[in-house]
């Protein structure tokens, strides 16, 4: 089973704001975050042989619009508002909705939420 983990990230704020307990972490923790992450990224990697996708900001994204009426409009800004905005996401294979579930959970290190969707093929 496919399944698509997409992460998002709070969207204003220094790392004070994004990752839990900043300001109490040693320097040490702080490098043991970003290990974290590079561990992360090499067991995607070679247990599910893909990548995190990282999107660039928000600010620059563009959104296309089609109307009931079949008029398309081109629009500055991402497609919902809100607090946090999509980062990235990665795609992996999997025996289950929980592994998949546990592969989200151990991607979650900033504040912000992972979805996770099975991602289903179309018959042909």
């Amino acid at each position: 089973m496919k399944f698509m983990i997409s992460f998002t990230h709070v969207a204003k704020g220094d790392m004070e704001d994004r990752v839990p307990r900043w300001k109490e972490l040693t320097d040490e923790e702080k490098r043991e975050i970003g290990d974290h992450v590079k561990q992360l990224a090499a067991r995607l990697k070679e247990e599910q042989n893909t990548s995190m996708v990282f999107f660039g900001s928000p600010k620059e994204a563009v959104t296309v619009h089609l109307d009931k009426e079949g008029t398309l409009s081109v629009d500055d800004g991402t497609l919902l508002e809100g607090d946090e905005f999509v980062g990235g996401y990665f795609i992996i294979d999997v025996d289950s909705k929980e592994t998949a579930l546990e592969w989200a959970k151990q991607t979650r290190w900033l504040v912000g939420s992972n979805e996770v969707r099975q991602i289903v093929e179309p018959d042909s």
